[in-house]
């Protein structure tokens, strides 16, 4: 069996495994090392969530040429997968992997239901916003004549949803496309076996974003300033009232999943609950999921729960551009919690599921639905299954 080696931006952790489903696969883990590219890169990701991992070889590599070193003398029959975004900086490394013959791939799950701008959206930006505006298309033209030739053309690129198989076979025809599932789907599969058979209460989870604290993730993504300058204290209350009033309206008890970055988890009203890193489980026994922005929405969509988007004025342009569009694609009316107060005509409106949207959701960005794995209700175990 082939030496199995993942290159990645940020920590090495638990988190990682399970979002490159390593956590999932029969690949033996004496066959598996990690390089964190983290210090090269400087996007500081994961930098308060660092842990040690047993059993595996985990190596931390900060300028080109340890990176290089390292990589002469890994065995040339090894598989790669790149965990990173491939550009003009980075570039050196799947050129070297090329060069020897190394054969590498890439695990495709990043579509989400994004919308484009529309040209009055455009517009406006432009013309509120018009130095921020001249930035982003200095940086863009900029970006496109830096990795114009950058090469990106993995041997393997394994893709979670319609979404990601169809854009990479109409960009890239050299690469091998495999169908696979996004990690949530594994999620989902094992906390299925763990859901409580008997539920004593009916409780509604929200899905807390990481908000007011920057997400690094995307922190480089905030082109335009926030419309409103929030202290964290005035968005927590608002927050609180918010769920109070669901909590009265529907009558459902209140469980918060904290994000699993963030370092808040103390600024909610005493008679709700808060977890860290059991959302899984907390959405799959809920009866109603809250939620904004968060990647769990996949989650809830698998395991067709009524779903309310919220959002707030003091958000980034992006951050809410993110929650309108997830809130379009289910054809959800978004809740402004700053302007609105949540009513029971709110709550009937959001405690009816739309099967149609919710499968075609998980069909473009979640595992297509046509895969024979996916009727089993089984994991894929593609590392072990193609290399």
């Amino acid at each position: 069996m082939k030496e199995l080696l993942f290159i990645t931006e940020g920590a090495v952790n638990k988190r990682l495994l399970d979002a490159l489903s390593i956590s999932f696969s029969k690949y033996p883990k004496e066959k598996i090392q990690f390089i964190s590219i983290d210090n090269f890169i400087n996007n500081g990701l994961f930098n308060n969530e660092q842990e040690s991992l047993k059993n595996y070889k985990i190596y931390k590599l900060g300028d080109k040429i340890s990176i290089l070193n390292f990589l002469e003398k890994i065995n040339k029959n090894s598989f790669v997968i790149i965990n990173y975004e491939v550009n003009i900086k980075n570039n050196f490394i799947t050129d070297y992997l090329k060069s020897k013959k190394i054969k590498h791939g890439y695990v495709s799950q990043q579509f989400s239901p994004l919308e484009k701008k529309k040209i009055t959206e455009i517009f406006y930006l432009a013309t509120k916003y018009p130095i921020q505006t001249i930035k982003n298309i200095h940086k863009r033209i900029l970006n496109f004549f830096l990795n114009r030739k950058v090469s990106f053309n993995p041997d393997i690129i394994f893709c979670s949803g319609k979404r990601s198989y169809d854009y990479y076979k109409s960009k890239i025809i050299k690469s091998k496309l495999i169908k696979v599932s996004h990690h949530d789907y594994v999620k989902f599969l094992n906390s299925k076996k763990k859901e409580t058979v008997e539920k004593k209460d009916k409780y509604a989870v929200l899905i807390k974003d990481i908000w007011p604290e920057v997400h690094p993730d995307t922190e480089k993504h905030y082109i335009y300033p926030r419309e409103k300058i929030s202290k964290a204290n005035e968005f927590n209350n608002i927050l609180n009232d918010f769920l109070n009033d669901f909590a009265k309206i529907s009558g459902y008890k209140i469980k918060i999943a904290l994000h699993p970055r963030s370092n808040i988890d103390n600024f909610f009203d005493n008679n709700f609950q808060y977890y860290k890193n059991e959302t899984s489980e907390l959405i799959l026994n809920s009866s109603f999921v809250i939620t904004g922005s968060s990647n769990a929405l996949n989650l809830a969509v698998l395991s067709k729960k009524p779903i309310l988007f919220y959002s707030y004025s003091g958000y980034t342009y992006n951050h809410k551009k993110n929650i309108i569009s997830r809130s379009n694609f289910f054809s959800k009316n978004l809740l402004l919690i700053d302007k609105k107060k949540f009513t029971k005509t709110q709550l009937y409106e959001n405690e009816k599921i739309n099967e149609e949207l919710y499968n075609n959701y998980i069909n473009e960005f979640i595992v297509e639905t046509d895969c024979e794995f996916f009727k089993q209700k089984k994991f894929f175990d593609f590392y072990y299954e193609n290399i």
